[in-house]
């Protein structure tokens, strides 16, 4: 007799309470997938990608360091800038993740060049608040009410009401921006 043994596919996921986030190895949320921050049965962000002027970062290193924390290192392709090139490998992303009454996200940017360099961070980010049957079935009903306000630097919020109840409410902190 011999034992099946199944493995799921690689992904990071971080949990805590209620709450669960999903994402490839790094650190992205790429739509459409059955990835994303779940809050009891609902996705809440069904994608999260993050680009340098466009371009997708490539994953050095990563991994959970908890069971409510990750932490992804990634670097940048060549970019070509209004100032000019960036070579491959010149800047560092550090993506460090935890849940915590929230998700807390910190994007830390490293300039290995000896000169300054300017680029677009862009974090595209994707709300769908659809029901875990619905992501596992992949038949979603749209549309659907939801808010997203952002207050710029700090905190996220989103939000989604039906007639029968709040499915999901308050701060989920993204970004924590220093000049």
């Amino acid at each position: 007799m011999s034992l099946e043994i199944k493995v799921g596919p690689p992904q990071l996921a971080i949990h805590q309470g209620h709450a669960v986030l999903l994402s490839e190895l790094n650190g992205q949320i790429n739509w459409p997938s059955e990835k994303g921050l779940y809050f009891y049965d609902t996705r809440v962000i069904s994608s999260w990608t993050v680009y340098a002027n466009g371009e997708p970062w490539d994953l050095l290193n990563g991994g959970t360091t908890t069971s409510l924390a990750a932490r992804v290192f990634l670097t940048n392709r060549a970019l070509i800038t209004e100032r000019g090139p960036i070579d491959k490998h010149t800047l560092g992303l550090a993506l460090s993740r935890h849940i915590d009454g929230g998700v807390h996200e910190d994007l830390d940017v490293t300039n290995y060049a000896r000169t300054e360099v300017r680029f677009n961070l862009e974090i595209a980010l994707r709300c769908d608040f659809a029901d875990l049957f619905e992501v596992k079935s992949d038949h979603f009903v749209l549309p659907r009410d939801g808010l997203v306000r952002v207050d710029v630097g700090t905190v996220l919020h989103l939000l989604l009401r039906d007639r029968d109840r709040q499915h999901f409410s308050g701060p989920v902190r993204m970004i924590d921006c220093e000049r």
